[in-house]
């Protein structure tokens, strides 16, 4: 396309062609390169879709080995890393190296360090993300296995620092973490997340739509939303990742009051580096 349009800017300037000239070239030249273009798009999305559908069909054929398992009771929450040593794909340097740890049912621990240290791969290794290349974690004295990923999980609620909120009302988003919630339940856990305030000023209550991934809240009032949200669930181990840094000191102040007592029995892991959560958990973790 430049050297078309050098060539012919040149014939503009030794006056073997005019201006008209110059511009119906280059409008014939683009008439004949966005075809071209589309094409490479078509493919480029081709291929996309592709490799997609070789993935979809990897874990589809994975998932017929995989029979979920149901615990009998419901877990006490007693969790043992136990000689963990796990690197991501496509990585070469490891994140955990015989990393060994245990957390007591009903304890409150902090997990802390710098980033890319493993916290958050803690996690993901507890929750059936990830498999540990070596070692074992185990749930109350058992070895925790792919099979009971989705048990386990009915038991835990997890609040990130990236909150997924959907373009629906806010009581719809606080139920998603437990959807047969009844109204009064929803009302309860924003009043314990310091929320329901709030929404009592909203001329539609807990009805409000909060846009795509909550774009009309700030940030502390997504990160409410995705607490109430948690305590809605009432589980047996709570996980917070960086769950309060976009709240204010007394917001944070008032729903840690909340926590503890509600927590209480519950295993609790604080990914933090607020000095005053420290204060709050039996032990820490410094990674």
């Amino acid at each position: 396309m430049i050297l078309m349009m050098g060539f012919s800017a040149e014939q503009v300037v030794k006056h073997h062609a005019t201006l008209g000239d110059f511009i119906v070239i280059n409008l014939l030249l683009m008439m004949v390169i966005q075809p071209i273009i589309f094409a490479g798009n078509c493919y480029h999305q081709l291929k996309q879709a592709l490799a997609d559908l070789a993935q979809l069909q990897f874990l589809s054929s994975k998932s017929r080995f995989i029979t979920p398992i149901t615990y009998k009771q419901t877990p006490r929450g007693e969790i043992i890393f136990r000689n963990i040593q796990f690197t991501y794909p496509g990585k070469r340097q490891p994140v955990l190296v015989n990393f060994n740890f245990t957390i007591s049912a009903g304890e409150t621990v902090a997990i802390v360090g710098e980033s890319g240290r493993g916290k958050s791969t803690l996690i993901k290794l507890l929750l059936g993300y990830y498999a540990p290349e070596r070692g074992n974690i185990f749930i109350d004295g058992e070895p925790f296995t792919q099979q009971q990923c989705g048990a386990l999980r009915a038991h835990c609620a997890v609040v990130s620092q990236d909150v997924q909120l959907f373009h629906q009302s806010i009581a719809e988003n606080i139920a998603y973490g437990r959807p047969n919630a009844t109204a009064e339940d929803i009302q309860y856990a924003a009043q314990l997340a310091e929320l329901h305030d709030f929404i009592d000023t909203l001329p539609q209550g807990y009805q409000t739509i909060i846009g795509e991934r909550g774009a009309k809240l700030s940030g502390g009032q997504r990160q409410r939303i995705a607490i109430a949200r948690a305590l809605l669930r009432r589980p047996r181990i709570f996980i917070f990742d960086e769950a309060t840094n976009a709240l204010d000191h007394a917001t944070e102040t008032a729903i840690m009051q909340t926590l503890h007592e509600i927590s209480r029995g519950c295993t609790t892991l604080f990914i933090t580096h607020r000095l005053h959560l420290l204060h709050a958990a039996v032990r820490r973790v410094v990674l």
